[in-house]
């Protein structure tokens, strides 16, 4: 019998569930996504050698990207605002804009890495004591 990707994550889940896997994210919205970069992806593909091994490049490279910032919990709308998925980017430029993006949602949410929120004060009522 053939254990299946899902068939793990779900073992993973019942194991320890603070430490669930992410999902990846679903593919139509992948797709759905690639088809507003598709233009650019071919003015770029044309200029190489091999048209068609390069567009294929580009696409693997936007999938890749794309679950990358989405298991960085990187909003759909930062991605889009900022094209932090553009295939076209090199990786290394990639790494430092999703290093970006991370710290601007830990901003956001006004975390800081190594630092624990306080637990809330208990007041104590100002009635007289018995």
């Amino acid at each position: 019998m053939a254990t299946t990707h899902t068939d793990v994550l779900g073992m993973l889940n019942r194991l320890s569930p603070l430490r669930a896997a992410r999902p990846e994210p679903d593919p139509r919205v992948i797709a759905h996504r690639w088809e507003s970069l598709k233009p650019f992806v071919l003015i770029r593909a044309r200029q190489a050698l091999d048209p068609a091994a390069s567009f294929a490049f580009f696409k693997q490279r936007h999938v890749e990207y794309f679950t990358r910032l989405r298991q960085a919990n990187i909003s759909p709308e930062a991605i889009i605002r900022r094209s932090l998925d553009d295939p076209l980017v090199a990786p290394a430029r990639f790494e430092l804009e999703l290093v970006a993006a991370i710290e601007r949602r830990r901003a956001r949410l006004g975390r800081v890495k190594g630092r624990v929120k306080p637990p809330p004060r208990v007041h104590k009522s100002k009635g007289r004591a018995k």
